[in-house]
């Protein structure tokens, strides 16, 4: 397949993921989308990002994209009927809602699909040595996936909330192995993915199903990951990540408090102990809260803010 070609089929996917976008966009009129529904458009909107940047022209993977091309062609076709009958209606509601979530989550699917196809050639098939820059891509695109992933574990329903989070800290791990390669390690990559981890055990300390020791597991966890954040990051005189990591270490910290606070006895701690724990976590929460201000950076420092305002709550301070 000539490099013309194979643009032209990346074109063609492209344009598969756009035209359901502006799909979504049209049925978004008649009427509120389930959450279910949106998941699948953030899958799309994140694949149509990134599907440029990566594309094998090499033969056999390209027969494996045009096959999965089709079913999406197939599916839009699909959609675009239903739209037109809902469009020439009436009613609001004429399409069977079901039968458009089935739709765009097999469009969702296939496009997520052309994307590790085109990701795992470029990171495990190529023949050539692979340059640093390239490397860093790599790590970069894999950890941008996995903060899509991570980003929209919220407003899933019940039942995949936490399946958001395991997908995330799969693609971390993902990164963090590439960004470790002993020939051509990356390590702002690295610290990136300890602390991108370390949010996403933080998430699961929240998991209804853990007992307090099982989200305490998972706080210490966290704690791991971003302690080898804060060496790496110190080592390399990272100051921004250094200091991020820290101030996710008082989240932590505050994280702690609150769990150990639900049953002290079970920790062989005191109330006492865990009050005096919690003046010094918000003595360190306030302290990034006013760096983060300073820098400007408000959503951090508000994330600071945020912790001390839930220590409060909790009547621990």
């Amino acid at each position: 397949m000539s490099g013309f070609e194979a643009l032209g089929a990346a074109s063609s996917i492209i344009t598969i993921v756009e035209v359901t976008l502006k799909l979504f966009d049209a049925l978004k009129e008649k009427g509120k989308l389930s959450g279910k529904f949106k998941a699948a458009e953030e899958d799309l909107n994140f694949v149509a990002h990134k599907l440029e940047k990566f594309y094998d022209s090499s033969q056999h993977r390209t027969k494996q994209i045009r096959a999965i091309e089709e079913r999406c062609r197939e599916n839009v076709k699909q959609l675009q009927d239903l739209l037109r009958r809902a469009s020439s209606s009436v009613i609001l509601r004429l399409w069977n809602e079901q039968e458009v979530e089935q739709l765009t989550d097999a469009v969702a699917k296939d496009a997520k699909d052309i994307l590790d196809i085109v990701m795992l050639s470029h990171i495990t098939g190529s023949s050539k040595k692979t340059q640093p820059e390239d490397l860093e891509a790599k790590v970069d695109t894999l950890l941008d996936r996995g903060y899509a992933q991570y980003t929209k574990f919220k407003s899933d329903d019940d039942q995949r909330v936490y399946q958001r989070l395991n997908d995330a800290i799969a693609t971390y791990n993902e990164a963090l192995g590439l960004a470790k390669n002993s020939q051509l390690p990356y390590p702002r990559g690295i610290i990136r993915c300890y602390i991108s981890l370390a949010e996403c055990y933080r998430e699961q300390s929240h998991d209804h199903n853990l007992t307090l020791s099982g989200k305490l597991s998972k706080v210490n966890k966290a704690e791991e990951c971003l302690q080898k954040a804060i060496r790496l990051a110190d080592k390399h005189r990272d100051t921004p990540r250094s200091k991020r990591a820290a101030l996710e270490q008082a989240v932590l910290d505050a994280r702690k408090l609150l769990i150990m606070a639900k049953n002290p006895d079970e920790f062989t701690t005191t109330t006492r102990a865990l009050h005096g724990k919690a003046r010094l976590a918000r003595r360190d929460l306030k302290a990034w809260r006013q760096e983060y201000k300073a820098l400007k950076d408000y959503p951090t420092a508000d994330w600071a803010k945020y912790w001390i305002e839930t220590l409060e709550e909790a009547g621990l301070l």
